[in-house]
């Protein structure tokens, strides 16, 4: 605005200098806009060619043409004849317009082309429009560089105003406007047709996105309710599991990781369910054998592999309960009211029930003890599982203490009965059972041997007094 205000009150010189200046800040504008927006590389070769012409080539004619009349001025201010300088410097700028004026023609008839091969009607319409327009603006040149030619370029002073040099060429710029106009005109409506095709390609895609969450949020809810019901399936046959039923019916009707889960599940409920079976008749056996052991009449010990005793039948807690006092005079750790839980090391110093005797142990070994008084007869037996480990030890006692006291009396009353003592007898007193039976048996035989020595005695005795009788009578008769 303000170069239009002042350029008639300004010189010739500073006139072209400001004219220079604004062309060459207005082509470094157009590439600037052109190659920061990618105007310069479009893949669309027609729209390429358009926008080069109208952005670049046409307001880069316009400029060399601003130059061609900003170098012809000063020749006419200075009322003198042209230079050879100001000649070849004229000469260059009208070379480089139909240069420009070439290049051109070549896209406008390029882009005639394209529409032919396109067989795009109107466009090739416009085009030759265009290129028709173009031959105006070269026709006006022509005639503007006649005139330069015998006004300007003449080897005599030259005798027409600056003024006039810059009107003569206001009808190449009025063409040139008018081929810059048309072809913005094809840029914009170009360009607004692109840019509906990208806002409706844009719209599908963005449609398609659309149409795809949506299909994906339908798949996932079905897949979602497919998998919760399998999920509860799950969780019910778990919750029956958990309280003991594992006779499930188990539906598998998909092969995906839902059918997967279900699948699995119904293999681990069968296998549970044999396992608990065999666990349980397992478990009955050993019930059924516990409760023998509980009630047998002989001591039974169970030691593990630490040395821990971990079972010990009625008998045992009770015979060594009853035992303890006088087991503890000779091993003062001993406790017979605490048996399970405890270390064998309870048994310390009897050799046979140390550590490294009972882990060295590979078969059955029978041992007689006498522990604080009484006799104990020991028998023990490792216990191995299938593969030949060691579990523990079982230790079998009997308690002999009864028997060998009944035995040393019957012992002590047949030794005196040999020796002709017949009036001992074995107490009755503390004996049951066998025992009992055994001293009653003796005592009565004792007793009735007793019998028989004193009626053989007492006969003995009267045969001799008889045969006393029998002698002294003899005498008295002789």
């Amino acid at each position: 605005a303000s170069l239009t205000q002042e350029w008639p009150k300004l010189s010739l010189e500073t006139s072209a200098q400001r004219h220079d200046s604004l062309s060459a800040k207005l082509t470094k504008l157009v590439r600037l806009i052109g190659e920061s927006h990618h105007l310069d590389r479009d893949g669309d070769l027609q729209q390429y060619y358009l926008q080069d012409l109208a952005v670049l080539e046409i307001p880069r004619l316009s400029f060399e043409f601003g130059a061609l009349r900003a170098a012809a001025a000063p020749v006419a201010a200075q009322m003198l004849s042209v230079t050879q300088k100001q000649e070849a410097k004229i000469n260059a700028i009208s070379a480089n317009i139909s240069f420009l004026m070439d290049n051109a023609h070549w896209k406008l008839d390029s882009l005639r082309e394209l529409a032919a091969r396109s067989r795009d009607g109107a466009f090739g319409a416009q085009m030759k429009q265009a290129t028709d327009a173009l031959r105006a603006s070269e026709d006006a040149f022509d005639a503007y560089q006649r005139w330069v030619a015998s006004n300007i370029m003449t080897r005599r002073p030259v005798g027409v105003p600056s003024q006039e040099v810059m009107e003569h060429g206001t009808l190449f710029e009025t063409k040139l406007a008018a081929l810059h106009d048309l072809l913005m005109d094809q840029v914009r409506t170009r360009s607004a047709k692109r840019l509906a095709a990208e806002r409706l390609e844009r719209d599908l895609a963005l449609a398609f996105v659309a149409a795809m969450v949506v299909a994906a949020i339908l798949l996932a809810g079905y897949f979602t309710r497919g998998l919760t019901r399998s999920m509860r399936r799950v969780v019910a046959t778990f919750s029956a599991i958990e309280a003991g039923h594992y006779e499930n019916e188990i539906t598998v009707d998909s092969a995906d990781e839902a059918g997967q889960v279900l699948r699995s599940l119904d293999k681990m409920q069968t296998t549970l369910r044999i396992r608990i079976e065999a666990d349980r008749r397992v478990l009955a056996e050993n019930t059924r054998v516990r409760q023998a052991l509980d009630n047998a009449g002989t001591i039974v010990l169970v030691v593990d592999e630490q040395h821990k005793i971990v079972y010990a039948n009625e008998t045992a807690k009770d015979t060594f309960a009853h035992l303890q006092q006088d087991i503890q005079r000779e091993l003062p750790q001993f406790s017979g009211t605490a048996l399970v839980g405890a270390s064998i090391d309870i048994f310390k110093p009897v050799q046979c029930l140390d550590r490294a005797t009972l882990d060295g142990l590979r078969d059955s070994q029978n041992k007689v003890l006498t522990l604080g008084g009484h006799t104990l007869v020991l028998n023990a037996s490792p216990i191995v599982d299938d593969s030949g480990g060691r579990l523990g030890t079982v230790l079998e006692w009997r308690n002999r203490s009864s028997g060998v006291a009944v035995e040393n009396e019957v012992k002590s009353v047949v030794a005196e009965a040999l020796g002709g003592n017949l009036q001992a007898r074995l107490p009755l007193d503390g004996k049951t059972g066998f025992h009992a039976n055994l001293a009653g048996g003796l005592n009565e035989l004792l007793d009735n041997l007793s019998t028989v020595v004193s009626t053989i005695k007492h006969a003995v005795v009267e045969i001799r007094s008889s045969a006393d009788d029998i002698a002294k009578g003899n005498a008295e008769l002789s």
